[in-house]
């Protein structure tokens, strides 16, 4: 969304003030250790997507004081102050969808509710406009970029009356509403070409041709598993290594750039575990629906760890493989055995 009004013509009613005005403070979250399981999620900085919360990858708390203290209300507006330059920013509104309470990098504004409404600052502060001011003023060190508390109050903000904010946001609304129904039938129309093409390709790998030979997969290469790294040394912030998951996986197959939610890794690495440019892996264990069995090649050399649960192609000397070739068998053909083991181990 890009607003780009000219403060010297504003409208009637409308005002050009400081964020500082509409909110009554800003309010920093909860520096504790956060726990794999617990009473309520503790939303972090990957939970903030697209003006909503991503309700994926949580961490827990099961501390009392914690909670009394940071739990969210019903459009509280969650502002990201610590990440990557091009993360640093972002908004997400709190939409009531369940207890949470909210981490130490984002930060709680809370409005002045008579003056502003959630909704409104919530598109307003992810705005193009608004963002790019953001990174005129964030503070930036290595792999990292920061906007204070004090710097966010001093956001100037252009604010319509409270009726025209309304408006404002039931337009953008139902414009957003109009992408997500396109997005989402483009997506279907996309799922039946890859069921249509899925079938096409199953079709020639059970109908073996002149010169085919059935083999094992043990005949022509050996799997090798990945190594279990040490999760106190995983992290958000980008460094030279990122650790492959299965969620590294798309469904069908190909590697998966998962963003914020990468995982890098800062701890010592045995040998044999980084992986080169054209390496053949496939995930041994269903972590989603459609997982098991997909496959994706290495798409560059030293820069992605071979982790547990995932297996790394080893050919046989003298067989020759096509990565190509195996990548759609075992994005269809090999994936369906799977599922009717039940693993690919």
């Amino acid at each position: 969304m890009q607003l780009t009004v000219d403060s010297g013509q504003l409208p009637m009613g409308w005002i050009k003030t400081k964020l500082r005005d509409v909110c009554q403070k800003v309010e920093y979250g909860s520096s504790a250790k956060s726990k794999p399981e617990g009473k309520i999620p503790v939303l972090r900085m990957g939970n903030i997507q697209n003006g909503v919360i991503d309700w994926n990858d949580l961490v827990y708390t099961i501390d009392q004081e914690e909670i009394d203290k940071y739990l969210l209300k019903y459009n509280d507006i969650l502002f990201n102050r610590t990440n990557s330059a091009e993360h640093v920013g972002k908004t997400a509104i709190y939409k009531g969808e369940r207890p949470a309470i909210f981490a130490g990098y984002l930060i709680r504004i809370h409005r002045k509710e008579d003056l502003i409404d959630a909704d409104f600052l919530n598109y307003y502060l992810n705005s193009n406009t608004v963002r790019e001011y953001g990174k005129s003023v964030m503070s930036r060190s290595v792999n990292q970029a920061n906007i204070n508390g004090t710097k966010l109050k001093e956001y100037p903000i252009i604010l319509p009356p409270l009726p025209e904010q309304k408006r404002i946001v039931a337009i953008l609304d139902e414009a957003f509403e109009g992408i997500d129904r396109a997005i989402a039938n483009t997506e279907k129309n996309l799922a039946n070409s890859r069921e249509l093409f899925e079938s096409y390709l199953n079709t020639i790998f059970t109908q073996k041709g002149d010169g085919w030979e059935e083999k094992k997969l043990g005949d022509i290469c050996s799997i090798k598993h990945g190594f279990a790294f040490k999760g106190e040394f995983f992290t958000a912030e980008k460094s030279n290594y990122i650790l492959l998951t299965p969620g590294s996986f798309y469904e069908n197959g190909g590697y998966r750039d998962q963003g914020e939610k990468t995982k890098y890794y800062i701890g010592e690495i045995p040998d044999g575990f980084i992986l080169k440019k054209g390496d053949f892996l496939f995930a041994m264990t269903e972590q989603a629906v459609g997982l098991l069995g997909s496959s994706l090649i290495v798409p560059d050399s030293d820069k992605f760890l071979h982790n547990q649960r995932l297996g790394l192609v080893q050919v046989v000397d003298g067989f020759e493989w096509h990565n190509d070739f195996f990548f759609h068998q075992f994005n269809t053909y090999f994936r369906e055995q799977c599922f009717r083991l039940g693993n690919c181990h």
